[in-house]
């Protein structure tokens, strides 16, 4: 029946289900939404990265504007390596999947603001126990029609320089700086309508205002194949139940 009410809300606006709990047992279904998700698909699982890396593989393919031609990790190398089904030189790519797959996109980029702790969230808990403080909250991240945008930005040297803070502002045409020099460009993701911390992403350390090098994010995505172990936590497994603390087997 708690299921019932954001699915009904969704589709017809409204639920007569939700009235049927209170504010505390909301705070615990909502909690343990989090535990599943963070448990099977994020830091809390030893595969969370390995199941976001192919997308962060193809990612990393597109913005260098190369198709895929060998197998490896999750990635579907018939339709990787062809152009007619992974297209190149676009201005706009859009990725239509599940909201697991969020998570565990977050978890192979190395995303630590949304990692809990070494030892994973706590369960078998009483909802007056609930982690307040806690920085994975599933409707956050993957609400009904979530949204992960990796934006690339162009942008002069002095504005790169004094960390974005002469943006200005908002602008609805972006400026032509194809012909001008000392240009840099940068890579940002924006979470349902917010930028991401970026500590803990490979390639992106010193970022600022959530700007990471394009550069470095590149250099920096092999490393989080490494990291993910694909092989050794999708096609060996792994011994041993509870979560870890790192979305890889330990």
């Amino acid at each position: 029946m708690m299921n019932l009410c954001p699915y009904e809300t969704a589709v017809l606006g409204t639920s007569s289900f939700c009235n049927l709990f209170t504010a505390s047992e909301w705070a615990s279904y909502s909690y343990q939404l989090d535990l599943q998700f963070y448990g099977d698909y994020g830091f809390g699982s030893p595969s969370g990265r390995a199941q976001g890396i192919g997308y962060v593989i193809e990612l990393a393919s597109r913005l260098k504007s190369h198709v895929l031609t060998s197998p490896i990790a999750n990635i579907n190398v018939t339709y990787d390596s062809n152009p007619s089904t992974f297209p190149l030189h676009q201005p706009l790519y859009m990725d239509m999947s599940h909201d697991d797959v969020i998570v565990s996109v977050i978890a192979a980029l190395g995303m630590e603001y949304f990692n809990f702790g070494p030892n994973g969230m706590p369960g078998n808990i009483t909802g007056s126990e609930v982690p307040l403080n806690r920085t994975f909250k599933l409707n956050e991240i993957a609400p009904f029609g979530a949204r992960l945008v990796t934006e690339v930005w162009k942008c002069p040297a002095p504005v790169a320089e004094k960390g974005f803070g002469e943006l200005g502002a908002v602008v609805y045409e972006n400026p032509d700086l194809s012909q001008v020099n000392g240009t840099k460009e940068f890579v940002r993701w924006v979470l349902n309508e917010m930028p991401v911390p970026v500590q803990g992403v490979v390639g992106c350390e010193g970022a600022k205002n959530g700007f990471c090098p394009l550069e470095g994010f590149l250099s920096g995505v092999p490393s989080m194949y490494k990291k993910a172990q694909y092989e050794k936590a999708c096609e060996v497994g792994v011994e041993g139940s509870g979560m870890v603390g790192d979305g890889c087997p330990e």
